[in-house]
Formats: C-alpha cells, structure tokens, sequence
C-alpha cells in the first residue's frame, strides 16, 4: 500500500527545495525567505512538544512562495486535485522523540482514492512509522507514497540540527497504481 522513490527529483530540482527549507536562499525578502510557524503541540495543542510548520497550499490558496518550488513534484505525481501542501520542522533532540500517540490521517474525509506523499527535504536519522511499527527513514529527494488513511506519526532526529519534511495530500487520475512492496523498512 505504500511506495518509496528514491533520487525522486533531478539532483537540480531537488538542490532548490533543499536551498529554500534549509535557509540557504535567505536574502530578507520574502520571496527567497523561508518563514516558519511555530505550533505549540505534535499530536495536540499543548501535548509539550512543538514544531515548526510553513503551510504551502490550503483551503484552495497558494499561501507560501515556496509553490512554485514544488512544482516538479506536483507535475511527477500527476496531481488533479491538491487538498494541501504543509511542510514540517522537527528540531533536533538529544534522544530520538518517537511519537508514537499521534497515530493520525492527515484528513478524515477524503475519500478512499486520496493520497498522502511526504518529500524528505534533509537525511536524518528521524522515521516516519505506521500503525504496524513498520517505518521509512528520512533520506533527502526520497517520495513516501501512501493511501492516505493509513495512519502514521513522525519521529525528530538527533544526527542533524533538523528534520524537515514536506507533506502532500492529492488526488491522480484513477490509472495510477500504488504498489505494494514485502517491506518498507528501508
């Protein structure tokens, strides 16, 4: 039910979405400026723990320059319909931070043809699990692809100073496949 792609974009491509979330094209404007929101909670408000998020694409709306920079992935993946784009931001820890009580789905009411994708950014020793305890590492221009009700959490990294990943809810024309692998504890 979930595929993994790795070297998924063009070194290219991928080096300007790694320069733009990494801080690397700040010059102090807005357009080259990547601005994060802190969220006071992972699995809800106030749990004690935080992230940084920038939300990209929501409620219909380009809200992030960061768009455009998507656009291969979009285009690859084939999107007809974009529920929403959110990129997250895990600050390193001593210990790795498994949370394993923020078992979700991205979106409840989707549809069963709906799908969840989430682009590694930056290599990590950070996870993203599913329910199944089953998990995919964090390694930079690889594509997650999964069903979107299949519920799953993230974990933050200690090898880096962050673990960034962005998060991608859509729609394919109906003749794409998910395939399914023996495994996915790659």
């Amino acid at each position: 039910m979930i595929e993994i792609i790795d070297d998924y974009l063009k070194p290219e491509d991928h080096q300007i979405i790694y320069d733009y979330f990494m801080g690397n094209m700040d010059k102090g404007n807005i357009q080259n400026s990547c601005c994060w929101t802190w969220l006071d909670g992972i699995s809800m408000k106030g749990d004690g723990h935080f992230q940084l998020v920038q939300q990209i694409f929501t409620d219909h709306t380009i809200i992030s320059p960061a768009y455009p920079l998507l656009k291969p992935i979009l285009d690859k993946e084939e999107v007809i319909a974009l529920s929403r784009i959110k990129a997250n931001c895990l600050i390193k820890t001593e210990e790795q931070i498994i949370f394993d009580w923020a078992f979700h789905t991205d979106f409840s009411d989707l549809g069963d043809e709906a799908i969840t994708s989430i682009y590694y950014v930056n290599s990590n020793d950070g996870k993203t699990i599913f329910e199944d305890g089953k998990y995919v590492e964090s390694k930079a221009n690889r594509l997650l692809r999964f069903p979107h009700f299949m519920k799953h959490t993230g974990t933050t990294c200690t090898d880096e100073d962050r673990r960034i990943i962005i998060n991608f809810n859509y729609y394919v024309p109906k003749y794409k496949h998910i395939i399914v692998p023996d495994h996915y504890g790659i």
